[in-house]
């Protein structure tokens, strides 16, 4: 059962020129808080995050847009998920929109988690995710899958890489 593990405070505070919002994080049954501090010229986005554990993997839902802005959140969030040593899924049919520096932690995070013995790929793109995707040749380096059901079956045949 997805449980939401990113809840944002709905009133972000100016401190010392730059904006801070406030996330509480639920993981492994217990609260924290994510401070995750934004330039003060940069756009204040969101990204929130449910996740659902399953057989074969953690299933990353995140929803918002993924860029320079809420990239440390996603970084916390992923290697908050790492950290129960299976396979992820990304699951970005409702990913807004995302940038370079989006793209750059998707590929970084791909890294980190080959490095740890783990694989982390992507599902169910949205039709402009896939088309930055294709046209920065992603999917050479990470698996894309058009659907969270084929993720899930490349878990369990080492053989399927990508459809």
């Amino acid at each position: 059962m997805p449980f939401p593990c990113c809840v944002h405070d709905p009133s972000p505070r100016q401190l010392v020129g730059s904006w801070r919002r406030r996330h509480w994080f639920k993981y492994g049954g217990s609260w924290g808080l994510i401070m995750a501090i934004l330039h003060p010229d940069l756009p204040v986005d969101s990204l929130e995050w449910v996740i659902e554990r399953t057989a074969e993997a953690m299933l990353v839902r995140p929803v918002g847009k993924v860029n320079l802005a809420t990239v440390p959140l996603l970084w916390s969030n992923l290697r908050a998920v790492r950290e129960d040593n299976l396979n992820v899924i990304i699951d970005l049919k409702a990913i807004l929109g995302i940038d370079s520096a989006g793209m750059q932690a998707l590929l970084d995070a791909h890294q980190l988690f080959i490095q740890c013995g783990q694989r982390l790929v992507l599902a169910e793109p949205s039709a402009m995710v896939r088309t930055l995707f294709e046209g920065a040749e992603f999917e050479k380096t990470v698996p894309i899958f058009a659907s969270v059901a084929a993720a899930l079956a490349s878990f369990r045949s080492p053989a399927l890489r990508r459809s």
